[in-house]
């Protein structure tokens, strides 16, 4: 036997995951945002340092060469860590784009048209019933005919209609538990 709450929890629609998705895509577009900064902070204090050592006379060549050369490592290091984090960001918007339309795709979901088929199955029920208790009033009226045409059948047809009347008490009550699920 169901509850409310249950029938209520089977037409809710659980959107928890879609707002879970666009936390996620916030949070990730926040740390990329973060990594960037760190990668031009590095790219500054590199380029203090480099300022700070050109500043000085270098004794020789050899450092000048290797100060350089270590720069334009750096200098690559950043312009490919800035091109993978435009990548991310750009994949990012690209989710965040996915999770809007799927979330208006789901807000047009009629959650209703479930709630209609169950009312319909309900009215179903409902009218079988009706329709059972019909077949045993035909049933009893022709078996009452037949214990008016056998003579001395008064003990049986007493019992018989005992049943057919118990029979249609609890059909009744099936159509009112059905009638009560449909007005909770």
């Amino acid at each position: 036997m169901a509850t409310k709450t249950e029938d209520s929890n089977d037409l809710e629609i659980d959107v928890d995951p879609i707002e879970h998705m666009k936390a996620r895509v916030k949070r990730q577009q926040w740390m990329l945002l973060g990594a960037f900064g760190v990668a031009t902070i590095s790219l500054i204090s590199a380029a203090v340092a480099l300022v700070l050592v050109l500043a000085k006379t270098p004794d020789s060549t050899e450092d000048l060469d290797l100060l350089v050369s270590t720069v334009a490592e750096l200098h690559t290091e950043d312009e490919a860590l800035s091109a993978r984090i435009e990548g991310i960001l750009a994949s990012s918007r690209e989710t965040q784009t996915q999770l809007q339309t799927i979330s208006s795709q789901l807000g047009q979901l009629d959650v209703n048209d479930q709630r209609n088929v169950i009312i319909r199955v309900q009215r179903i029920l409902i009218r079988q019933e009706q329709d059972y208790r019909n077949f045993l009033t035909a049933l009893e009226n022709g078996m009452y005919n037949f214990h008016m045409m056998v003579p001395h059948s008064r003990g049986w047809w007493d019992d018989y209609q005992k049943e057919l009347l118990e029979t249609a008490e609890l059909s009744k009550a099936r159509e009112n538990y059905v009638v009560n699920l449909r007005n909770n």
